[in-house]
Parts: structure tokens; C-alpha cells; sequence
């Protein structure tokens, strides 16, 4: 993703790049290896995070991206979309059974795909406003702590009547 955000700066000298998580040794790989000096002066690093502390620097951000290659259901996806932020994910199966492309967030199946939406966004952010709006309500609907429960009772209680 850090290649993707060289390519960034260079379009959009305001832009920021926050990253969260992997160990100081990925950081210090990040930065001497992959992040042009540009990209480098506006790129922060908080290093791994609890998730009560996720909610503050999300706030902050106007699109969050999540480039994993693989994955599974990510809480930190949901937590995003519930603070109403633009998602940029990739293309695997967990982040497609949260994020229905150009409806609640952009699915990239590229690194010129994620270049493409944040330029985007950026030239245009009241655009992409009802990506937001759409996200927290999915969220609010669909998997809320209450809704999980509820189905994966309803879920077990299908298993358990399907074998008495």
C-alpha cells in the first residue's frame, strides 16, 4: 500500500498516510525501502494498536483502506464503515460480505484501482459522502453486537434442529 500512497503524494501534497499495526522492524523497512522521501514526510506510524484506541485516529481520517491479501471478518473494517468513513478494500472474501462495491465502500482489485478511488475522493469528496452515510447504516443494521448474537443463535439453532 505504501507504493500506492508515493503515487498519492505526488497527486495530493495535503494527503496523509496513517498506518496501524505490523512491528517497528515493517516500519523501518517502509521507510527506508518503499516510501519515497515525499510520501516518507507525510506518512505517521502508530505501530500496533488495542482497538479502544483505533476509534480516535479513525476519526481523523477521510478514507480508510484496508489492502490485506488475507483476512478474516475484520472488526476494524466494521469500526470504520460505523464512523461513517470512506472504505477502500480489497478484493477477498471477507471484506465482500461486509462492503457491496460502490454502495457502502469501493472494493480495489489493483494497486491502480486504489490510486484511481483516492484521487477520487480527494477531488471530490462530496461524491462519495453517501458511501459513508451507507457504510453506518449497514453496520447498524447488519452487525451490531445484539444482530451477531442473534444470528448465530438463530444459525446454531438451524444446526441443532436439522440433526434431532
Amino acid at each position: 500500500m505504501c507504493d500506492v500512497f508515493n503515487s498519492v503524494a505526488e497527486n495530493s501534497p495535503e494527503a496523509s498516510l496513517h498506518l496501524i499495526g505490523r512491528g517497528k522492524d515493517y516500519w523501518e523497512y517502509l521507510s527506508e525501502s518503499v516510501l519515497s522521501s515525499g510520501a516518507k514526510k507525510q506518512t505517521t506510524y502508530y505501530g500496533s494498536k488495542q482497538t479502544n484506541e483505533l476509534s480516535e485516529i479513525l476519526q481523523s481520517a477521510s478514507i480508510c483502506i484496508f489492502p490485506s491479501l488475507n483476512e478474516n471478518f475484520s472488526l476494524a473494517i466494521e469500526e470504520a464503515m460505523a464512523l461513517e468513513k470512506v472504505v477502500i478494500a480489497s478484493d477477498i472474501p471477507a471484506f465482500n460480505e461486509i462492503i457491496n462495491h460502490n454502495t457502502n465502500g469501493l472494493i480495489a482489485k489493483s494497486k491502480e484501482d486504489y490510486i484511481a478511488y483516492i484521487d477520487q475522493i480527494f477531488k471530490k469528496p462530496e461524491d462519495f459522502k453517501y458511501l459513508a452515510l451507507k457504510a453506518r447504516k449497514d453496520i447498524l443494521n447488519k452487525f451490531t453486537r445484539e444482530k451477531m448474537v442473534i444470528n448465530s443463535l438463530h444459525y446454531y439453532q438451524t444446526i441443532l434442529s436439522d440433526k434431532i
